[in-house]
């Protein structure tokens, strides 16, 4: 987007006015493609959080974590942690 937007911009101090045509509506054809994708990827996000539990409840059902070590979740035993010190440092 930005290569276009400075080929754009090059053209126009040049003063070719087809090359200006062309590069503006690859710039345009660039930046909408973009910003257009952004809300798709977000859309795609909304869905990896309740497959992973589905997933997560299916391994759990069918036996197929049995022979794995239990998951890293239990912040209690690997120390105190942030209830080690009071915060008193400002």
């Amino acid at each position: 987007m930005s290569t276009f937007a400075l080929l754009w911009s090059y053209m126009q101090s040049n003063g070719i006015n087809i090359w200006q045509t062309l590069f503006f509506g690859l710039f345009i054809g660039a930046s909408t493609v973009l910003f257009g994708g952004v809300l798709w990827s977000k859309f795609a996000h909304m869905f990896y959080k309740p497959a992973a539990a589905f997933q997560k409840r299916v391994t759990k059902a069918d036996g197929s974590r049995e022979n794995l070590p239990e998951p890293a979740d239990m912040p209690k035993k690997f120390g105190l942690g942030i209830e080690r010190e009071a915060p008193r440092h400002y």
